[in-house]
């Protein structure tokens, strides 16, 4: 996937759901929202690559802060 040619969005809030054959998330920016379900082995998949990147990213850019709630933060993509 070359991410230099599709749309980029924003999330400013995510909610996580899951039933027995699919994982939900829902993600919102502003008064936009969409949703994706996926398989269990590909939410697996997933934890296991933020996990890997967040590593990359801490190791590149220092610890990153989770105390605060982060709400209200304006979108890097400039909406």
């Amino acid at each position: 996937m070359d991410f230099n040619k599709i749309p980029k969005l924003f999330c400013e809030s995510l909610t996580i759901g899951f039933a027995k054959h699919a994982f939900y998330f829902g993600f919102s920016s502003g008064v936009n929202q969409s949703a994706f379900a996926v398989p269990p082995e590909v939410a697996k998949g997933l934890i296991e690559g933020l996990t890997q990147k967040v590593a990359e990213y801490e190791k590149a850019f220092g610890p990153i802060d989770t105390s605060s709630n982060q709400v209200g933060i304006q979108s890097p993509l400039g909406r």
